[in-house]
């Protein structure tokens, strides 16, 4: 079984953004991000990923993965973002953990995140 939410737990802004593309004027087109929803959440924790490594400045480093805790919406995709902490992170997965629809469990990693600005 899994235990409730409480809103005590939801201590963590999150902002989940989406990548659309716009017009740069010239004939081409950029892609931007937008917030489409801003929510509290709990982070559950985080833990290298052992498949996500990458170079930064020479030497091998492993993305994190982060596990977010919120209350339940429908319309999160895995190719949307999280912005936590002043960090983009690519979202890798949103279920709901028991069918309830009162919970949705959000796992996010910084391993290839695009920069949004």
């Amino acid at each position: 079984m899994i235990k409730p939410l409480r809103t005590t737990q939801l201590r963590h802004p999150i902002e989940i953004r989406r990548a659309a593309q716009a017009s740069d004027g010239a004939a081409g087109f950029v892609e931007t991000w937008t917030t489409v929803a801003t929510l509290m959440a709990s982070v559950e924790g985080f833990a290298p990923a052992r498949d996500n490594e990458r170079m930064i400045a020479g030497a091998k480093a492993l993305g994190v993965n982060y596990r977010f805790r919120t209350r339940f919406r429908d319309g999160i995709l895995n190719s949307d973002q999280i912005r936590y902490a002043g960090m983009d992170l690519n979202v890798t997965a949103a279920f709901d953990p028991d069918g309830r629809r009162q919970q949705l469990w959000i796992t996010a990693t910084d391993a290839s995140a695009k920069v949004t600005g």
